[in-house]
């Protein structure tokens, strides 16, 4: 989950610790960035200039697939977990966080699994996207021409 300075996908962990017998306390490094929650369409349009937006997404759906190999489920994906730095996405707010096969940590937390809550934000995105560049296509994420 490591990579060249600047390409992380999640936060470097600093501490940890238990605080009673069913919470802990997580403390990573600061991300600098953007939230995507709070600029969306700004980082959407530099995205679609700079032809990075495809990469953008893959980038995004490809932290799921890291975690899921990893046993991890988030648990709360949306934009407000996403920091954009150097037109990367990098993942946060891992509070919710939880191995696979584990129970979420309130009963009546309801979270979509976590491909179907990043399915939901990338079809956001891309609406997003659209409004910037009207032409495209509306078109399912991953769907060819028959």
């Amino acid at each position: 989950m490591a990579g060249a300075a600047g390409s992380r996908a999640f936060p470097r962990p600093i501490a940890q610790a238990m605080l009673d017998a069913d919470s802990y306390l997580l403390v990573s490094e600061w991300i600098e960035g953007r939230n995507l929650a709070l600029h969306a369409p700004a980082i959407v349009t530099e995205l679609v200039a700079a032809g990075l937006f495809d990469r953008f997404c893959g980038d995004l759906f490809g932290i799921v697939e890291r975690l899921a190999a990893a046993g991890i489920a988030h648990s709360d994906i949306w934009e407000p977990n996403v920091i954009v730095r150097d037109q990367r996405p990098v993942l946060i707010d891992f509070g919710w966080g939880r191995r696979y096969g584990e129970p979420p940590a309130r009963d009546n937390f309801h979270q979509p699994d976590d491909a179907q809550a990043m399915r939901q934000m990338l079809l956001r995105l891309g609406a997003l996207r659209r409004m910037v560049k009207p032409d495209l296509e509306a078109k399912e994420p991953g769907a060819g021409s028959v």
